[in-house]
């Protein structure tokens, strides 16, 4: 295990904070969409092609492993807290993030197209600037939990009433599990 592990693995934890330990560590770019990383847990290492931000302050990321050119493998996405840069990956061909973006977390928005309304629970990032929010419509009539809606910033209107969302934060402990990243675009 490298230096560069251990010391992340120590921030996550929360024993430590992030120092380079090499020259070449010192000049890796922070993590980003675009960036070659690696899973500290599981030694998964691809480009990261999606960020996404949660309602109670939980930022993840997909690693998208390199494909054999047969097959293009699962993105799978993880903590941020349980990841390491490797090498600058593509990051100069990211596209820049929507800037005209209005909607916030917490926010209660109604779609467009269809007329869901919902609360914003979690904001997607693509690789491509796209940016989604996942949409909680409420429980319905008969008491059940409808699933969330990914749906573009251009669809939603929102309005003034807001759940309090929480600001990322650099030292809370990770959000949960990792999950697929194919089951996480929907709309």
């Amino acid at each position: 295990m490298s230096l560069r592990t251990l010391a992340t693995a120590a921030v996550t934890m929360g024993l430590g904070k992030a120092a380079p330990q090499s020259a070449d560590d010192a000049a890796l770019p922070p993590l980003q969409i675009g960036v070659r990383a690696r899973d500290i847990t599981t030694g998964l290492t691809g480009l990261l092609t999606m960020r996404a931000l949660t309602l109670d302050g939980v930022i993840q990321y997909t690693i998208q492993p390199m494909g054999d050119g047969e097959k293009i493998p699962e993105g799978w996405t993880i903590d941020e807290h349980s990841l390491e840069v490797v090498d600058a990956g593509i990051i100069a061909k990211v596209t820049p993030e929507a800037t005209n973006v209005s909607v916030r977390l917490g926010q209660e928005v109604t779609d467009k197209i269809s007329g869901v309304v919902g609360i914003t629970t979690r904001r997607i990032t693509y690789i491509n600037g796209c940016v989604q929010f996942a949409v909680q419509p409420k429980v319905d009539k008969d008491g059940k939990m409808p699933e969330a809606i990914y749906l573009d910033h251009g669809r939603l209107v929102a309005s003034h009433q807001a759940v309090e969302a929480k600001p990322p934060s650099t030292t809370r402990p990770p959000g949960g599990p990792s999950t697929r990243a194919s089951s996480m675009r929907i709309g």
